[in-house]
């Protein structure tokens, strides 16, 4: 069996370059909030690549940081923030992982649903999160993705990230799917639903819990989980050291999701500008 590795850095590439093109082209000056809170060392490195990539191709990205994690003061500072900035900018996101976890929903709340590009709103906003966005276009590169039907299941349930990929499948017109399904870790008989379905994102977000040798023979694995091992390197959910010539189709990590989704983020940015700068004419 031919294994297929779906490059996120060679999607995300070709995403950004059209972003380019569109920016220059409608000679748009996008504009990106990211608040940052805390000194979390790994949201860090990905707010500094949001605004590498941003710069890259013309979206300017602003980042606040906000020190303290009491909440009553977070969301007095992450409020200030927004009024503040609102009308100036094309979309505002919150740097996930927030110090105090259980107030997420809270903060996240604070965005308008118009900006909220990265699309952890839920129903509330205009875009799917960004990270569903770029797994549907990681499916989209597949052969016959537009007319084989995929059984779909994802591990990991939070609602900022499998959950948000759930809610995005079930309503896209991109992917087809008659069976999708959201399991997480703690899930009895794991394996049972691992060689039932054609498709597998994992969502976890621990290092190596899984084998792909665990899937059926032939699936489709997209690992948007990261995280470090304790030797620091960074890793995805699935030890895919035995995927080629048994799973169809993989992700590498890093260089899977992670690219795409910061692709889609400014995709949204993007989009937003265009919306807004019609609305002015």
């Amino acid at each position: 069996m031919q294994t297929t590795l779906l490059d996120g850095k060679a999607l995300s590439a070709k995403i950004l370059l059209e972003l380019s093109q569109t920016i220059s082209e409608n000679n748009l000056k996008p504009r990106l909030l990211i608040i940052q809170v805390g000194d979390h060392a790994a949201s860090a490195q990905y707010v500094a690549l949001k605004k590498k990539r941003g710069v890259e191709i013309g979206v300017e990205v602003i980042v606040e940081h906000v020190a303290g994690s009491k909440f009553a003061t977070l969301k007095e500072k992450v409020s200030s923030i927004v009024a503040k900035d609102r009308t100036a900018v094309d979309g505002i996101m919150v740097q996930l992982p927030l110090p105090e976890p259980q107030h997420t929903a809270d903060v996240l709340s604070i965005i308008p649903p118009e900006l909220d590009v990265d699309g952890l709103l839920g129903k509330a906003s205009n875009f799917n999160s960004a990270a569903a966005d770029a797994v549907i276009a990681l499916l989209s590169t597949l052969p016959d993705y537009s007319t084989k039907p995929f059984t779909i299941l994802i591990i990991g349930d939070s609602p900022y990230v499998g959950g948000s990929i759930y809610q995005a499948l079930l309503k896209t017109n991109t992917i087809h799917t008659n069976n999708i399904a959201c399991i997480n870790e703690f899930t009895a008989d794991k394996e049972d639903y691992f060689q039932k379905y054609t498709v597998v994102i994992s969502c976890v977000g621990k290092p190596h819990i899984y084998s792909a040798k665990a899937l059926r023979k032939g699936a489709i694995l997209i690992d948007v989980g990261t995280s470090p091992t304790i030797q620091g390197q960074i890793v995805g959910d699935f030890d895919t050291a035995e995927a080629n010539g048994y799973l169809t189709a993989y992700t590498p990590v890093p260089g899977g999701v992670g690219p795409v989704t910061v692709a889609m983020l400014l995709k949204h940015v993007v989009e937003n500008s265009l919306r807004n700068r019609e609305k002015d004419c």
